[in-house]
């Protein structure tokens, strides 16, 4: 009997430890124009009582499928995953919470590389996953693995066209409505 209850603690105990994580990216929408990369910081949420290791970062699902506004999924960069191993030691304790912003460069989750001209207006991505895999340790040491896990967390691209580019586009209705306005009114007969 005392057997049976040891190892209905252990279950439970091994079931604690793998409780729930919740990850966020930020922002979302993430902005951009042609030509330009920008990035995604992210909320962990490490409510298990082990020691968290971020693993990998990667695309979960295409983005903005079939039409590919937006490029391929080679213009995402992950930031994070490289970024931890190069790092002393990243572990985010039992029980807390990590944030980290996009720094403009090499420190966040990951970036996307707007492509140039090959989107037109204010258009929106699809909603794709970026997922993240993780490993937790009953230590700060990386000695003793007690679970690994992936995330999966909701992200969106947003285009937003250069000023030069409503310039021109504001310059191309208003020369529309000139000529309208020169022709005189049309009388439907």
């Amino acid at each position: 009997m005392k057997i049976l209850k040891y190892m209905l603690l252990s279950a439970l105990l091994a079931t604690a430890a793998l409780a729930e994580t919740n990850f966020t990216v930020n922002p979302t929408p993430l902005n951009g124009n042609g030509g330009g990369i920008n990035g995604w910081g992210f909320t962990l949420n490490n409510e298990t009582s082990g020691y968290l290791s971020v693993d990998s970062v990667q695309l979960f699902s295409l983005v903005d499928t079939p039409v590919y506004r937006f490029g391929p999924s080679s213009n995402f960069t992950e930031l994070f995953a490289t970024y931890q191993f190069n790092a002393a030691n990243i572990l985010i304790g039992p029980n807390s919470v990590y944030t980290l912003a996009y720094n403009g460069s090499d420190q966040g989750l990951a970036t996307w590389n707007f492509p140039v001209g090959d989107a037109y207006g204010h258009l929106l991505s699809n909603v794709f996953q970026i997922q993240l895999s993780y490993s937790l340790f009953d230590d700060n040491a990386y000695t003793n693995q007690i679970g690994a896990g992936t995330l999966t967390a909701d992200a969106q691209i947003e285009y937003t066209p250069e000023p030069s580019t409503w310039l021109l586009l504001g310059t191309g209705i208003g020369l529309i409505g000139l000529r309208r306005l020169r022709s005189g009114p049309t009388i439907a007969s």
